[in-house]
């Protein structure tokens, strides 16, 4: 990063990544030179190395947690844990009845204040088979 906006700044250099978004990276860089000549700014690039870098400790994920991931060492306590619930079949028929039957983007909107991992297709899958079988309950009701 360090190398790309410096070399955009000066010109010495033109940006090449292997990245797929080579061309969106330019697109960006080349953007902070107008930047700084309209607002007359004073430009100011160093180089960080990781060990300085505040931010590295905060977004990297330690080693000690990679090491467990991938079997190399038992943990001796846990270290993270996490759990995923989704919400059954009859939660989500449940809140698509309390809200007054709405309809899917209504009950996926009050489904995601409950678990926000819910998909909408699995809400419109819940919604058509109550559709299907209240259609079949009022037939039974009008063949009987």
């Amino acid at each position: 990063m360090y190398h790309w906006i410096s070399d955009t700044l000066t010109g010495k250099a033109q940006v090449k990544t292997k990245a797929s978004s080579e061309m969106l990276i330019r697109r960006r860089l080349s953007t902070l030179k107008p930047l700084i000549e309209e607002y007359q700014l004073e430009l100011k690039v160093i180089l960080i190395t990781p060990g300085c870098n505040l931010a590295d400790a905060l977004t990297r994920v330690p080693q000690k947690w990679l090491r467990m991931a991938n079997g190399q060492e038992q943990p001796s306590q846990e270290v993270c844990s996490a759990a995923a619930d989704s919400l059954s079949a009859e939660q989500i028929a449940q809140v698509h009845h309390t809200t007054g039957h709405c309809g899917v983007k209504r009950t996926l909107y009050f489904v995601r204040k409950v678990n926000p991992s819910v998909s909408r297709k699995e809400v419109q899958r819940i919604i058509v088979w109550l559709l299907r079988l209240a259609r079949l309950q009022s037939y039974r009701f009008f063949v009987s």
